[in-house]
């Protein structure tokens, strides 16, 4: 990232994207989406990818050490992070009184502390260099509410309300800090929850990648930040509880 152009994301080879959660329904096809446009792009997640990769870090990313280990691996091979794309997270789909309270707390931990972790770990280097990006895929359930996701929610609630905070806390900066709330996404755990009928208005893990990597795209050292709300033809209402209910009963 050009440190004169704040929050501009130029799309050079020898800038250093991070994205969390990288080898995800989402998060890989962001990866390659970057990849393809000719991005170095490095993968922190607890998962593997399917083929080994030295671009890969494997960190539990609600562990601050872990991540803080990863930090200085990733410094040690390409000297910088430009970008952090926080795409690591767990969905839900339970009634409340069936989630037990280290269940909540864990998907707390993923979806809100963990992206917090990155944040804090990424940060100094982007205020020495005076430039960065950082993107949180946050949700539209981060403005919204329904049932059998209460800990979900709790979470994209969460994180939405960090990004916004931090954004007005560096927005002079050179910092970027957005976020990108996602309708719904074709996934394997959301697979199993569409009505037939609208099975093909959901978006798919690629269009949702597509979104992410043109928001990063977005020039002007006037875009400090904000919340882009991405949506295919189907709502989250679509989704409804009577839906829910019924899948749930047949887990």
């Amino acid at each position: 990232m050009t440190p004169d152009t704040q929050g501009t994301v130029s799309e050079t080879a020898d800038e250093c994207v991070v994205v969390v959660g990288g080898t995800g329904e989402i998060g890989s096809r962001i990866v390659n989406l970057l990849r393809a446009r000719g991005r170095r792009v490095l993968t922190w997640d607890r998962s593997a990818p399917d083929v080994a990769s030295a671009s890969h870090i494997t960190c539990d990313i609600t562990d601050p050490d872990q991540i803080m280990n990863a930090l200085k691996a990733t410094e040690e091979r390409t000297g910088r992070i430009d970008t952090l794309i926080n795409s690591a997270g767990i969905g839900q789909f339970e009634r409340f009184l069936d989630v037990s309270a280290d269940e909540f707390r864990h998907i707390i931990d993923v979806n809100l502390n963990g992206p917090v972790n990155c944040i804090r770990a990424v940060l100094p280097g982007m205020l020495d260099a005076g430039a960065g990006s950082i993107l949180n895929i946050t949700s539209i359930w981060s403005t919204h509410v329904g049932p059998l996701r209460s800990a979900y929610i709790a979470s994209k609630w969460g994180l939405l309300g960090v990004t916004k905070s931090l954004m007005e806390e560096f927005r002079d900066t050179g910092i970027r800090i957005s976020a990108v709330s996602l309708g719904p996404v074709v996934t394997r755990l959301s697979e199993r929850m569409i009505p037939a009928a609208e099975r093909d208005l959901w978006m798919t893990p690629e269009e949702a990648a597509e979104v992410v990597v043109n928001v990063l795209a977005v020039s002007g050292d006037q875009f400090v930040g904000s919340e882009i709300q991405a949506y295919g033809r189907a709502r989250p209402s679509g989704l409804g509880a009577a839906v829910l209910s019924r899948a749930v009963a047949e887990s």
